[in-house]
């Protein structure tokens, strides 16, 4: 618009990326595999329940967390749809703590993403390029003796694709 060179997304894929729902739902018609999750919005001193058909249903707390505990098994973890990094994300081990995390996210966010936890090794890395990937490998731990220019090594490398497993 003013021709001013930048480095970033364009404007969709970073909105849309803001907003995890949104994601969940380009990623499900893209065919990528995710965990599985519900989506549910706060309304006023109620909560709507949204489906896969996106069919609304209003719902007091108790009725979300029956839903929730119908179409998800423990852990679960409890996102504003719309926060950055990981700002009012929980982690829910029991119904107790599901009702005070859902009301917790919905003070970030009047949407909100409930998703099934797995029992897996999570390892984050960066990204870089289109045809010619370049991979930033990322330690699984840090100690403090570690600094992060070090932690960060280049590794130039093929992408690969990922072998996803239901359980």
């Amino acid at each position: 618009m003013i021709n001013v060179p930048y480095v970033g997304d364009e404007v969709l894929s970073s909105s849309v990326g803001m907003d995890k729902v949104y994601t969940k739902i380009i990623f499900d018609r893209a065919k990528i595999p995710q965990v599985k999750s519900e989506y549910i919005r706060k309304y006023q001193d109620k909560f709507i329940y949204i489906d896969k058909e996106f069919n609304e249903k209003k719902c007091s707390i108790e009725e979300i967390l029956d839903i929730m505990e119908e179409n998800l098994n423990y852990p679960m973890f409890i996102k504003p749809s719309n926060s950055g990094s990981s700002v009012g994300i929980t982690k829910a081990k029991n119904r107790e703590e599901l009702k005070k995390d859902i009301i917790y996210a919905s003070e970030f966010d009047r949407k909100i993403l409930v998703e099934q936890g797995l029992d897996v090794r999570e390892v984050e890395t960066g990204v870089l390029g289109n045809e010619d990937v370049e991979v930033r490998r990322s330690a699984e731990k840090l100690n403090h003796q570690m600094n992060f220019t070090h932690l960060m090594q280049n590794i130039k490398m093929k992408p690969q694709k990922l072998q996803f497993q239901q359980k």
